[in-house]
């Protein structure tokens, strides 16, 4: 029933311990915020993180950073909320704080709620965008005390659904910020565009590959694109890539952990996504001076102000997004812009410094209106 792979870890009892519960054990967006979290807060704050499913990399992370760490089979219905009170009640837990709606029901279906203030947290707006998922947010209610939007756009999808606003506290997600040497750019061969999403199609690769083949088609042919990723789709990119015969302008490298080696050589960084969040890994190119063309979805547009930090693209509209590269493609001096205003703007509003301070006035906001 239980894996765990650093229960054995001792916290304080003078520690305000909060245990953040996700659907999944892979590591995702959510999954490194966690980390983060986990990483970088103060005193007296410590971390207990749970997934409901599978044996990913998620608890091989928090082992290295010596955190509490239990992989819960929530398949195993009745003996779920046992083995979930167990760990609520040996770690002295003060906060549930839930990523995805899988999460925020099963904590609710265990009646966590009941032990400590339960905090659901919206991190990609689509998890709440079908009529079923409203509902059950709706239902959802009596049980959350506050809720977590990573960007203003879930703020207002929750507030739709009747959510008091006064319940929701918006904060963005924030990273250490990172310097890849200028030096590892130079002598490149030809313009290097970087894409860093797993191969999903909700991740709007398709459109991608059809403004690649529309740019090769056109006579530019000193330019390759790089996919980092993942892939969910086996395959099936890859062989629409040969079908238009531009494999020899792309490469798939599948998942890899050392993503600053490839932003360290990209020129560009593309994410066509049609339904995002607040995604990392724009903040990312930013942090790296990248420029970066993004489609206006979610809260990508909180990130990319349009021809200030970068150019929005339509979802799902290759043509757009082949325009758009090729007003970059050959316009340093534009790139350039485009990276001083993204890097200052990010280093503003999108540090870890930035977000552990909210995050920690918000849990001391929680713990008093509890007390």
């Amino acid at each position: 029933m239980e894996i765990s792979y650093t229960s054995n870890v001792q916290i304080s009892k003078m520690s305000i311990n909060v245990l953040h519960v996700t659907a999944i054990s892979d590591i995702g967006g959510a999954e490194r915020i966690v980390l983060k979290l986990a990483e970088h807060s103060p005193p007296p704050y410590r971390y207990v993180i749970t997934s409901l499913s599978g044996k990913g990399e998620l608890g091989k992370y928090a082992a290295h950073l010596n955190i509490p760490y239990y992989d819960l089979d929530i398949k195993k219905i009745w003996a779920f909320p046992k083995m979930f009170h167990r760990i609520l009640k040996q770690h002295n837990i003060k906060i549930i704080q839930t990523h995805g709606l899988t999460a925020e029901c099963a904590v609710i279906f265990a009646a966590g709620f009941k032990y400590a203030p339960l905090i659901p947290t919206l991190h990609g707006v689509h998890d709440y965008s079908d009529g079923i998922k409203k509902y059950v947010i709706q239902m959802a209610r009596p049980f959350a005390d506050h809720w977590i939007s990573v960007t203003q756009k879930g703020k207002q999808i929750l507030t739709d659904i009747h959510i008091p606003p006064s319940r929701i506290q918006v904060i963005p997600n924030g990273l250490p910020v990172k310097d890849i040497p200028a030096t590892v750019k130079q002598n490149n061969r030809c313009f290097n565009v970087l894409t860093v999403a797993n191969l999903r199609p909700v991740k709007g690769h398709i459109y991608l590959l059809k403004a690649i083949n529309t740019i090769i088609r056109s006579g530019h042919r000193n330019i390759h694109f790089t996919l980092v990723g993942r892939d969910d789709m086996h395959s099936r990119l890859q062989q629409y890539a040969k079908d238009l015969k531009i494999s020899d302008y792309i490469t798939f490298t599948g998942f890899k952990k050392n993503i600053n080696y490839f932003l360290g050589k990209a020129d560009l960084f593309v994410l066509p996504s049609l339904s995002e969040g607040l995604p990392l890994s724009i903040i990312e190119a930013m942090y790296c001076r990248l420029p970066v063309i993004a489609t206006n979805v979610g809260g990508i547009p909180e990130i990319i102000i349009h021809k200030k930090t970068g150019l929005l693209v339509e979802p799902a509209d290759s043509e757009d997004l082949y325009r758009k590269i090729m007003t970059l493609y050959p316009n340093a001096e534009l790139r350039q812009k485009l990276v001083t205003n993204a890097y200052d703007y990010a280093v503003k509003n999108f540090s870890i410094t930035t977000m552990i301070k909210s995050y920690v006035q918000f849990y001391n906001q929680v713990l008093k209106h509890a007390c």
